[in-house]
């Protein structure tokens, strides 16, 4: 009988450490910011993305790309992941369709407008911009 007792206790304080790790993980879950728990929907969703590549045609990896505002303001910055490929995710609304924004990588820099279907709720939202800089 003590023995089933011992048994039960330590269940017992296993289903409670359980328990207090399941609350602690939600807490921290409700904690992050919104974004980083769900994307946007397809029709606020805006995506940049593109490659970067040297001159010879090797992909260029972990090359800062910034995205600036049309006052010169960074937005963001990312980097190129190891093939050389950068994605940018942006939260627009129909509101937002012909703003202008430049992007930068290396020294260069392409002007740009968003542009997009107001009345497609469906199609993803993106533009591509790849890059070719000097070789090392």
């Amino acid at each position: 009988m003590k023995g089933r007792g011992l048994k039960t206790t330590r269940s017992g304080s296993f289903a409670t450490l359980r328990m207090a790790f399941f609350w602690l993980g939600a807490a921290y879950l409700l904690a992050l910011p919104v974004n980083a728990l769900a994307t946007h929907e397809v029709d606020h969703r805006y995506v940049i993305y593109g490659e970067v590549r040297y001159e010879n045609g090797a992909m260029v990896s972990n090359v800062p790309v910034e995205l600036l505002g049309g006052d010169d303001t960074r937005l963001t910055q990312v980097e190129t992941d190891e093939f050389g490929r950068f994605r940018i995710l942006l939260h627009l609304h129909n509101e937002d369709l012909g703003k202008k924004f430049d992007i930068a990588i290396s020294g260069q820099r392409l002007k740009a407008t968003i542009e997009f279907d107001p009345e497609d709720k469906t199609t993803e939202r993106k533009q591509r911009f790849d890059f070719t800089i000097e070789n090392p």
